[in-house]
C-alpha cells in the first residue's frame, strides 16, 4: 500500500493484546490482501473543460510536483509546455520533472523560491497544478495566494485536490494518463 498511489509512510496500528495474549494460530488456506486501487484515467469532461480553460487563458502558469516524478510524466508535461508555451514551476518535491535549462522552465516556487517564479504566479490567469499539495511552503499566504487564476488541479489522491484552494477543475486520475488525454484536446 505504501508503495502505490501516491506513495508515503502507512501507519500500522497494533494493539497491546497483539503482543500480550496468547492463541492458537493457523494460516488460511487464501490471504486477501487488500491494496490501494486509486483512479488512473482522468475523467473525459473534466479533461475537456481543462483544456478549454487552457486554450482561453492569456497567461497561465504549470505548478508541477512529486507526482510528475513518481508517475514518470515528463514528457508528457515537457510536450504540454511545448505544444502552449505555458511555463513551468516546480515544487520542493517536484524539482528535476522539467529540465531546468529549458527556456519555459521558471524554477522552483514558494517562500525559498524564486521571486520570478512567484511573480508569475501572482499575475496568473490559470494554473494547471500537476501532482502537488498547496502546501504552505508553496503558497505562502493562502488567501493571498493567486488571486486571479481559476486552478485546474491534477493528482491521483482526491484528498489532496480543493483541500487548500478551491479548484475550477478538479481532474482525479494519474498524471501520465490526464497529460496525454490533455495533450490531445488542447490547441497548439
Amino acid at each position: 500500500i505504501a508503495s502505490t498511489g501516491r506513495p508515503g509512510p502507512v501507519l500500522i496500528d497494533i494493539p497491546r493484546d497483539v503482543f500480550t495474549d496468547e492463541t492458537n494460530f493457523s494460516y488460511p488456506p487464501k490471504i486477501n490482501l487488500p491494496g490501494y486501487d486509486p483512479t488512473v484515467q482522468g475523467h473525459p469532461i473534466q479533461i475537456k473543460k481543462a483544456a478549454k480553460l487552457i486554450n482561453e487563458a492569456e497567461h497561465p502558469v504549470i505548478i508541477a510536483g512529486r507526482g510528475v516524478i513518481i508517475s514518470k510524466t515528463y514528457e508528457e508535461l515537457k510536450e504540454l509546455a511545448e505544444q502552449t508555451q505555458i511555463p513551468v514551476i516546480t515544487t520542493l518535491l517536484g524539482i528535476g520533472c522539467f529540465p531546468e535549462w529549458h527556456a519555459l522552465s521558471f524554477g522552483m516556487l514558494g517562500m525559498h523560491g524564486m521571486a520570478y517564479a512567484n511573480m508569475a504566479i501572482d499575475a496568473a490567469d490559470l494554473i494547471i497544478a500537476i501532482g502537488m499539495r498547496f502546501d504552505d511552503r508553496a503558497t505562502g499566504r493562502v488567501s493571498g495566494f493567486a488571486p486571479q487564476a481559476q486552478i485546474i488541479h491534477i493528482d491521483i489522491d482526491p484528498a489532496e485536490i480543493g483541500k487548500n484552494l478551491k479548484t475550477a477543475v478538479p481532474i482525479v486520475g494519474d498524471a501520465k494518463n490526464v497529460l496525454q488525454a490533455l495533450n490531445k484536446k488542447v490547441e497548439s
